[in-house]
């Protein structure tokens, strides 16, 4: 059995979690809640965590959300476009603030495990003459507060810690610069699906690998008649054409939004050996009679591939088949982590529901969303 790429979580100081701790994970887990707890915000917790605070996963986060619009708007209201870019950055830390070189940071990791925490701050630097050799510069920094304003062309930058050490450190120009190579053997797969241009990158490494078989196998779950898949272009866009048994060759859209999202999920999984799945509303587009055949899928393929799965829903339906699934399958260890906001209203807490608690509150009905 594979060591758990993460066997505990703890994040401090992001979106809605002013400290929140999950002393257990499981290979699968399946995170649920009301609306506004932070069902989202805990995968993106993990996607900034899996990709070392890359500049280009936190822009997409932001783009995912819109609150990167105020370097799309103008900005009479701020000095430069960067100081519009840094307020953005707002939303990401809990309470909507965050003071430069104060030590206020985002903290993502595994439970009291300081040096595998990731960190990520936004500090003042300065740009200095380099000592003897005219028109050269050298970035210092971080500056302490005793040093603000007592060193000329300061700048803010995005700072990436992992333990003690800087991971690295950019300015807003390169922060702003969406489409970077995603180097992860974790995936993202949001609410909304993955577009044309995602399916297709992760189509090819299935051709490249030869895993297509296990692809079909999936879809057959939904539409039993599907005995070939390929991807064609058509006008510069990437389309998938499923073959049925029948002989007809028909559009995998034309087939229904569950296909589609099952191709998806399979297609991310078989692409991230040895890595993470994060699914958002796992049961989008998906009728409840599929959902356990899924998750079976899932089960075995985590196992086999060494990839733990996070995934969030709104749906009863998906818990009960996520319940079904993780029951059979006895291999690796299953989570039902449900967010709900503390009594005192102070926060964000976690109950988590192992083999046997899960067992009981399925059973009896226990309100889990």
């Amino acid at each position: 059995m594979s060591e758990l790429h993460l066997n505990s979580l703890e994040i401090t100081n992001f979106r809605c979690f002013e400290h929140l701790t999950i002393e257990k994970l499981g290979r699968v887990n399946l995170i649920v809640g009301k609306n506004s707890v932070g069902k989202t915000a805990l995968l993106e917790a993990l996607w900034l965590y899996a990709a070392n605070g890359s500049p280009f996963v936190i822009n997409d986060i932001l783009e995912s959300r819109d609150e990167n619009a105020y370097v799309k708007l103008n900005t009479k209201n701020y000095d430069s476009r960067d100081a519009a870019y840094f307020e953005s950055l707002n939303y990401l830390f809990n309470k909507y603030t965050f003071r430069v070189g104060s030590g206020h940071r985002i903290g993502i990791g595994p439970v009291q495990i300081s040096e595998a925490k990731l960190e990520i701050a936004i500090e003042m630097f300065a740009e200095q003459p380099y000592p003897g050799i005219p028109n050269s510069w050298i970035t210092v920094g971080p500056l302490r507060q005793d040093e603000f304003n007592t060193l000329s062309n300061q700048h803010n930058r995005i700072t990436i810690y992992k333990g003690d050490k800087i991971l690295q450190s950019f300015t807003a120009d390169l922060a702003k610069s969406s489409g970077g190579q995603i180097f992860l053997f974790w995936k993202f797969i949001p609410a909304n699906g993955l577009d044309s241009k995602q399916m297709s990158d992760l189509w090819s490494s299935i051709i490249l690998f030869d895993k297509r078989k296990t692809v079909i196998d999936a879809l057959k779950n939904i539409v039993p008649t599907i005995e070939e898949l390929d991807l064609i272009d058509v006008d510069s866009a990437p389309i998938f054409i499923a073959k049925l048994s029948n002989t007809r060759r028909i559009p995998v859209r034309s087939l229904g939004e569950g296909l589609l999202r099952t191709l998806g999920i399979t297609l991310a999984l078989n692409n991230a050996k040895g890595g993470g799945l994060l699914i958002d509303e796992f049961e989008t587009g998906l009728h409840h009679g599929i959902q356990a055949d899924l998750w079976r899928m899932i089960f075995l393929l985590a196992n086999q591939l060494n990839v733990q799965v996070f995934a969030t829903t709104h749906s009863w339906d998906c818990v009960e088949a996520f319940q079904e699934a993780s029951a059979e399958n006895k291999d690796e260890e299953a989570m039902l982590i449900r967010l709900q906001r503390k009594r005192d209203g102070t926060g964000i807490e976690v109950v988590s529901y192992d083999d046997r608690r899960r067992d009981i509150a399925t059973r009896q009905g226990v309100e889990v969303r």
